[in-house]
Order: structure tokens, then sequence, then C-alpha cells
């Protein structure tokens, strides 16, 4: 293959990936660069009991031991408490709770927060 069939064979291969992976969900399918990286982190869990709630993150001391982790909820977090969707204002210390977060800048983010009715 001459050069030139080369080089328009790759600048082809391009131009089709990117219209392709924007079409799938890209800046041109309505997802921003910033969506993708979130879409890219790796979500980790933690079980425990929560031991403090404020208006914008959780204290839960973890079931198996272990230091205290604490997580930022806020707009982007679905809490759940027995089956329901909850606002925050509803989880209480003393709830068995489950977070699925992520880390951003040291940070860790909860996504999803799912809490039993406390303990009596």
């Amino acid at each position: 293959m001459s050069c030139q069939k080369t080089i328009a064979a790759l600048l082809l291969v391009t131009a089709a990936s990117v219209w392709f992976g924007n079409a799938g969900g890209g800046v041109a399918g309505g997802q921003t660069e910033r969506d993708k990286k979130r879409d890219e982190e790796t979500r980790k869990s933690f079980r425990g009991t929560l031991l403090l709630v404020d208006n914008d993150r959780i204290k839960v001391k973890p079931s198996g031991g272990g230091d205290v982790m604490i997580a930022r909820v806020g707009g982007e977090t679905k809490i759940v408490v027995d089956g329901k969707d909850a606002p925050l204002t509803d989880l209480r210390p003393g709830q068995d709770v489950t977070c699925v977060y992520v880390t951003r800048e040291r940070v860790n983010i909860c996504l999803a927060l799912t809490a039993s009715a406390a303990k009596k």
C-alpha cells in the first residue's frame, strides 16, 4: 500500500472512531467528558452502622471493624430507606447502611445509600 493510501486509511479510521465514539454517548450524544470520566470511576462499597449524618456527609462505623468511613452525600446520591426512595433527612444514627461510592480528589462521594430502620 502506498504512503498516501496508508495515511488516507488512518484518517478514515480516526474520523470514524471519533464519529461513532460520540454517537454512542460522547459529547455529540449528550454526554460530557466529565460524565464519561465518572462512568469510568471505580465504584466501591462499605457497610456498617450510621454514626452521623449532616447536610453533606455521613460517618459510618464499618461492620467488620476498622476506621470510620466518611463520605459526601448530595444531589447525585440516591437514598433508599426500607426499600423506598427517601430524602437525606430520613437517615438516623444507628441505622444499618450500605454506601456505594467513588473517590474523587481524595474525597469519598456516596452515589447510592441504602438504609434499614434504626435499631431499637
